[in-house]
């Protein structure tokens, strides 16, 4: 926690301006969005938690599509 970031106060974490260089952030909607935004062109890691369950079954499909991609 101490390499990476840095202690507001008593519960709060922030992330070390080292670390946020090295990282990139996006909001995508993964339903409407295309996947070929240059925000998504050789994307290391996507997280996204507990996303599809929200999804119909081809909207769910269509995503783990467009990941796979």
């Amino acid at each position: 926690l101490q390499k990476y970031f840095n202690k507001l106060g008593n519960d709060k974490l922030q992330v070390k301006d080292e670390v946020k260089q090295l990282t990139k952030f996006v909001h995508h909607n993964l339903a409407k969005d295309p996947f070929d935004k240059y925000e998504m062109v050789d994307a290391d890691i996507i997280f996204c938690r507990n996303v599809t369950i929200y999804f119909n079954n081809e909207t769910t499909k269509m995503v783990i599509n467009k990941w796979y991609y």
